[in-house]
């Protein structure tokens, strides 16, 4: 840019100096206007050229962020749908940590409000899907709650 600027200038400069050695002294003023013309065409193309391509490539990336998250909410859904032990593997520690941002109740520094609070929005039932605490090791091959207990988990944590 600075390149074009200096190259304009110096254009300008030669354009004007040549007609002045020429001695023809009322051609002065249009020949600088044409290569100031000249200048302003090739500046304002310049710039239009680096507006265009950060149009596209936004909506790339866009795109590329749409899919990711559909591709993550797949994800995320089947693993509702799978085993207790996917369940507790994958889900059990988003939920909980969303749990805790939500609350702000971490369970390293109160355990028992942070049993208590998931208690309360949970309930029972649904505690037991939440709670960091009660991941099973043996029974990996049990059915996980589904999709309609993990949508209602959601919803109460949107409700915070």
């Amino acid at each position: 840019m600075k390149r074009l600027i200096a190259l304009g200038v110096c254009l300008i400069i030669g354009t004007e100096l040549l007609v002045l050695i020429l001695h023809d002294r009322r051609f002065v003023l249009a020949a600088a206007g044409v290569a100031a013309a000249l200048v302003l065409l090739n500046i304002r193309r310049f710039l239009g050229h680096g507006i265009q391509p950060e149009a596209e490539s936004d909506v790339d990336d866009l795109g590329d962020a749409l899919r990711r998250w559909v591709a993550t909410t797949e994800t995320t859904i089947r693993f509702s749908d799978s085993t207790r032990a996917d369940w507790d593997r994958h889900l059990r520690p988003m939920l909980a940590r969303r749990f805790e941002i939500a609350t702000g109740h971490g369970q390293a520094k109160d355990p028992t409000a942070f049993q208590a609070s998931g208690q309360l929005l949970f309930g029972p039932e649904l505690w037991e899907w939440v709670n960091p605490n009660n991941v099973t090791r043996t029974a990996g091959h049990e059915s996980g709650p589904g999709r309609a207990k993990l949508e209602e988990i959601l919803l109460r944590l949107a409700q915070v």
